[in-house]
């Protein structure tokens, strides 16, 4: 039986789902462990475990140096087969950290899990998602961190769990000081976007129209990497292997080619509808919906349309 290690984030834990949907892939019989610096959090009837709850200060919740430590502290108690992160921003940085510590590899932004015989394989994007590369680590723990969504409606193998809960605490320390708070624009992250607008190298110039279109139709705007690469867009709205994986109920793709890169970014999308000039760009051969035209044209009709029935 494998024991594994799932690190849930303070204040997001979004993503959980995903690494409890890992660790059945890595094995039918496991004994799942989580830990979680958000003594709040509240998972019951899931797949994990045992469930450990950090009580620190609000400033330690987010110290990528101090849940190491803690995180390092609890495998050399435990000894863990594997030990899983999700790829965001504070994964990225706790991650490395753990792997140092416990002197040990780290496979970053993992994609799919497959099995070669014994060995999992952990498949990342490679050369900005042009290729894949399947890595086996021979060293326990294997660690790894999972890109965000991948895994997100994959079967549960097991049957749920009742969790048991653990509490621990850390003390206080004064490695970070809270000099000044920003307030983050409220912004979606696509991510969690139901309907998603989105452009690509046939709505270069005209991009600010999809916002338009996003707001008559409740959604949100996303781009394809051409844009991105090219300065019409922040990457924070990309979607693509390099970029964010997106599972909307409604995808519109407008002037969107569809290379690989992007179309590996769209999992489990409920309608696709493409309007594009080319009726044979690779994206329309996925679209449940095809409209080969102007998608600036497009755009222009649809808001009017909907703007006389509002």
């Amino acid at each position: 039986m494998n024991k594994i290690l799932i690190c849930l984030e303070a204040g997001n834990t979004n993503y959980y789902e995903d690494l409890i949907n890992v660790s059945n892939k890595i094995s039918e019989k496991n004994e799942i462990w989580a830990i979680s610096f958000d003594e709040k959090i509240d998972i019951k009837n899931s797949n994990i475990d045992k469930l450990i709850k950090i009580k620190c200060s609000q400033a330690d919740k987010y110290n990528n140096k101090v849940i190491a430590e803690y995180i390092k502290e609890i495998h050399c108690n435990e000894n863990f087969d594997y030990v899983l992160f999700s790829a965001t921003v504070l994964g990225r940085m706790i991650a490395p950290r753990v792997a140092m510590a416990l002197d040990t590899g780290l496979c970053a932004d993992v994609t799919e899990i497959e099995k070669n015989g014994e060995d999992i394989v952990m498949v990342r994007p490679a050369f900005e998602g042009k290729l894949f590369a399947s890595i086996v680590c021979d060293k326990k723990p294997v660690m790894m961190s999972i890109r965000p969504l991948m895994f997100k409606n994959e079967k549960n193998i097991n049957s749920k769990k009742i969790t048991k809960i653990y509490e621990d605490s850390i003390t206080p320390t004064d490695s970070v000081v809270i000099q000044d708070r920003y307030k983050k624009p409220k912004t979606k992250d696509i991510r969690s976007s139901d309907i998603l607008i989105s452009g690509g190298s046939g709505i270069k110039d005209q991009f600010a129209k999809l916002y338009t279109l996003a707001d008559n139709l409740d959604g949100n705007v996303s781009a394809s990497r051409w844009l991105v690469d090219r300065g019409y867009v922040k990457r924070d709205i990309q979607v693509g292997q390099s970029g964010k994986i997106v599972s909307p109920k409604l995808y519109i793709a407008l002037g969107i080619h569809g290379t690989s890169q992007h179309v590996v970014g769209l999992k489990n999308v409920q309608h696709l509808i493409s309007v594009n000039k080319n009726k044979n760009a690779p994206i329309c051969f996925i679209s449940d919906v095809v409209v080969e035209g102007d998608a600036v044209t497009f755009i222009d009709m649809l808001n009017q349309r909907i703007e006389k029935n509002m």
